[in-house]
């Protein structure tokens, strides 16, 4: 019941916040945001009311069921929320725009305490690097994937097939950024 009305709260502050941002005609690739970060989602963050997608990093959605090593189900998408509050912590998060988006939305990789986010969060087990977005970050999967750590740990949907298992469409909830090839960040 609480998730279910903190993923409420998180759509109505979602819609807020792209309803209430100016449009531009300048794309701002490369250009920064420095404050707070508020947790929106897995793989979702907003500073100074900007929603920011982690660029190159796809996390569990609410209900997506995860199983152990010993075919467990435990709550993926509250584990990988809190490893993402764990990273952003206190800190003040910039956030570099990596790609335009369509929606006025920001794919940003985002730095806190010294620390990339987008890769920590691939490197804890709690997210998938999105091929199509960026490569930087295959070791860090890799690194999961070994140990394992967090979804590797065990079964698990990627989250772009589980939301269209959910959607019942043909298409991802969550589109990649629109990157003609995928993009370094190094």
């Amino acid at each position: 019941m609480i998730v279910h009305r903190i993923t409420i709260l998180a759509s109505l502050a979602l819609a807020a916040i792209t309803l209430a941002m100016p449009s531009t005609g300048n794309d701002g690739i490369g250009e920064s945001i420095t404050g707070k970060a508020e947790i929106l989602g897995t793989d979702m963050i907003a500073i100074n009311q900007q929603l920011i997608f982690l660029f190159g990093v796809d996390a569990p959605e609410e209900r997506q069921p995860c199983f152990d090593e010993n075919g467990k189900m435990w709550n993926c998408a509250v584990a990988a929320g809190k490893t993402l509050l764990d990273l952003v912590g206190d800190f003040d998060v910039t956030c570099m725009r990596m790609a335009p988006d369509w929606r006025r939305r920001m794919y940003g990789v985002c730095t806190a305490n010294n620390k990339t986010i987008n890769e920590e969060m691939i490197r804890a087990g709690m997210a998938m690097m999105i091929r199509e977005e960026t490569l930087d970050y295959e070791s860090a999967e890799n690194e999961a994937r070994t140990a394992p750590r967090g979804l590797w740990r065990g079964a698990f949907d990627k989250p772009w097939l589980f939301r269209l298992t959910v959607s019942g469409q043909n298409q991802p909830l969550r589109k990649p950024a629109k990157v003609p090839a995928p993009v370094s960040i190094r």
